[in-house]
């Protein structure tokens, strides 16, 4: 069993009002800490969209067992970009998704993370119980 969420940004481009903010560990923001509203809006559209894709599963995920993340991360721009970064800005995204697992999230892993060029910029998460990689 597995389920996608498709957020309708990156990390690299939270929306925020009308300004975007970058949520990766290398990012130059002006303060030492992410904005506090970018990360809320992370963390509330991963639980909302992680329960809209649990709505159509007949199954649940056990809490005891692993669970493996896929992540595509679609941009304009395909320049060099660090995969560590994308999973940290990731973070509260997985926490939403995890809580509305039911799950805690240490139980999640993550494999393969990677971009693709795309004119829409969106961040693509499967979660699934098997090890294989979805297509």
């Amino acid at each position: 069993m597995s389920i996608t969420i498709v957020i309708p940004y990156t990390p690299y481009k939270v929306p925020v009002g009308n300004r975007t903010v970058n949520l990766t560990a290398n990012a130059r923001n002006r303060r030492r800490w992410p904005d506090t509203e970018a990360r809320d809006r992370m963390r509330s559209d991963g639980f909302y969209l992680g329960r809209k894709a649990m709505e159509f599963q007949d199954d649940s995920f056990e809490p005891e067992e692993p669970l493996y993340m896929d992540v595509v991360c679609r941009v304009k721009q395909l320049r060099k970009r660090d995969d560590d970064n994308l999973i940290s800005g990731l973070k509260w995204a997985r926490d939403g998704i995890a809580s509305a697992l039911g799950i805690d999230d240490h139980a999640i892993l993550s494999r393969h993370p990677r971009f693709e060029r795309s004119d829409i910029e969106e961040t693509q998460i499967t979660i699934s119980r098997t090890e294989d990689s979805p297509p």
